[in-house]
């Protein structure tokens, strides 16, 4: 164990050189950078002043100036530092190392122009600002670079491989390994794994249980050990997001439901819930998304059940249904309460344009200015752990669908960047925008929910499957095609499809259209499946 402590140690030491060196250099090149910049501006670019640079040039020798660069330099290293960009993993590739560059020199230089300002050296250089950030980025990725490169010219050669001991036997393992696999230049050599049961799917030794971490680790050989076992992240946000959420909204509630502007019964419902309100509400449930994202959450929650090490099928379905049976009434007594209070509301606005700005107003009536601080802890607790759940769920599925595209992490910024920049047209514009396309997936969601409640029925049949989602997306394209704005409607010559899809589907005209399709469907699909089973006997 002496041996092993003394080796740990050791390793740990080289490493923390390693790294100090690597920043030492980093600063040298970011004060190379400064250098050329101003090199380069001032010698062979045109000067913006004729008969020189001006005060540019002033700024630009001064000592101040450049010692205030060389102490940014620092600075920059320190963060990159604390970024873990000189972290001796080597499972950080040079994408994501470069892009904390760039985005890391980009604030950089941004902040040390507005340092200038604050010294009321406006009249710098732009010009030396965009050489330097091109310089300063370029030089640090073209030096990890060429570490790259003698790094796996290395590993080709078998030096410098870090044996690794694997703690975990299940899918997160599973994935470590392959991303081995796929990136043999890590230089990592996985020796064996430790787990309760062997996986045959694990092409490595297997060592044993858990009980056998301290007998491996005496050996000679091991240089790290990689822990793949499920984490509990993110349970903070059931945790704590969650009782905020439901602290803040209740106080909202609870002051409007004690002193009601007006009775329930007393206020005129809008006149499409005069007759029929039913179908209406119906589509306009199409708007929370409850059913699609359910669709998406129901990935990961069975994934983080398989990740706790229940296997069962029949386990998972008991336990996705007990807490989906929760969660169900929870949310249809927030949305009940919510009802009310919105009804009651009537007594003292006007009917507003959305749900958003009647919050707004409540919260504003009865908590004064208080009103305002408490509906946006609301809000931002609401959304964020949907926004947290939509992002994680469909950057899984999307990974898992293109195993050969872009990575977890990629898919995380690509929908976090894209609903951010989507979030900004406002809440009525967006529910506009997206009634169309809610038209068309909501009956292939709800189809696809029944035909998976029901399915034993049919033993799963792909041809039931088919069969219904096929006649379901059909008329939904009519559905979708009704909805769209009128001018864009007669653009496409929509006019005449519409009509004809309001003549020959029943319920076409309450958005309905496609009932009576995935009926059809169904019913085709059982006679191809029956008829199969009949062949088959």
């Amino acid at each position: 164990m002496a041996y092993r402590e003394g080796a740990a140690g050791l390793l740990s030491e080289n490493q923390r050189i390693r790294g100090l060196i690597s920043s030492v250099i980093d600063i040298v090149l970011l004060i190379a950078a400064y250098l050329l910049a101003n090199f380069l501006r001032f010698n062979w670019l045109p000067f913006f002043e004729e008969g020189g640079a001006g005060p540019a040039l002033d700024i630009a020798r001064s000592p101040m100036v450049a010692l205030g660069w060389a102490g940014y330099a620092v600075v920059m290293v320190l963060l990159y530092w604390s970024r873990g960009l000189y972290n001796p993993s080597r499972l950080r590739g040079l994408w994501q190392r470069s892009t904390t560059i760039a985005f890391g020199n980009a604030l950089g230089v941004v902040g040390f122009m507005a340092l200038l300002f604050v010294f009321r050296l406006q009249n710098f250089s732009r010009g030396v600002m965009l050489l330097l950030y091109g310089f300063s980025t370029g030089f640090l990725i073209f030096k990890r670079m060429i570490k790259r490169w003698y790094d796996r010219a290395r590993n080709r050669k078998g030096e410098d491989l870090r044996h690794i001991l694997l703690v975990g036997g299940g899918d997160m393992a599973a994935e470590y390994l392959l991303a081995l696999e796929h990136n043999p230049y890590y230089g990592f050599h996985v020796d064996g794994y430790l787990a309760p049961y062997a996986n045959p799917d694990l092409d490595v030794r297997y060592l044993g249980g858990y009980d056998k971490m301290e007998v491996t680790l005496d050996e000679p050989g091991i240089d790290e050990v990689v822990v793949a076992l499920p984490t509990e992240e993110g349970q903070w946000i059931g945790k704590i997001i969650n009782p905020l959420f439901l602290f803040f909204f209740a106080v909202l509630i609870i002051a409007a439901l004690l002193s009601p502007g007006a009775a329930i019964s007393s206020v005129e419902p809008t006149e499409a819930y005069q007759n029929g309100s039913f179908f209406p509400a119906l589509i306009e449930g199409y708007g929370t998304m409850d059913a699609i994202a359910g669709l998406a959450f129901g990935i990961v929650v069975i994934d983080v059940i398989r990740r706790m090490g229940v296997d069962n099928d029949d386990a998972i379905a008991e336990d996705v249904l007990s807490s989906g049976l929760l969660t169900g009434a929870l949310m249809a007594l927030i949305y009940v309460v919510s009802i009310v209070v919105g009804a009651q509301s009537r007594g003292l606005f006007e009917l507003s344009e959305n749900g958003g700005i009647a919050l707004a107003q409540i919260s504003g009536h009865y908590l004064g200015r208080a009103g305002s601080l408490v509906l946006a802890v609301t809000i931002t607790c609401a959304c964020l752990k949907t926004a947290i759940g939509l992002v994680t769920s469909c950057s899984d599925a999307f990974s898992r669908m293109f195993p050969k595209g872009l990575s977890y992490r990629a898919w995380a910024l690509i929908f976090t960047v894209f609903s951010f920049l989507i979030s900004n047209f406002g809440l009525s514009k967006i529910i506009s925008y997206s009634l169309p396309l809610l038209l068309f997936l909501y009956p292939l969601a709800i189809t696809l929910i029944l035909l998976a409640l029901f399915g034993n029925l049919f033993h799963h049949d792909r041809a039931v499957y088919v069969s219904v989602t096929a006649f379901t997306c059909i008329a939904a394209l009519f559905d979708l095609a009704k909805a769209l704005p009128a001018n864009l409607k007669t653009a496409l010559h929509l006019d005449g499809a519409v009509g004809l899809a309001e003549k020959i589907l029943p319920f076409f005209d309450i958005s309905l259209g496609w009932v009576l399709p995935a009926f059809v469907g169904l019913v085709l699909g059982l006679v191809i499946h029956f008829a199969k089973k009949q062949k088959v006997a």
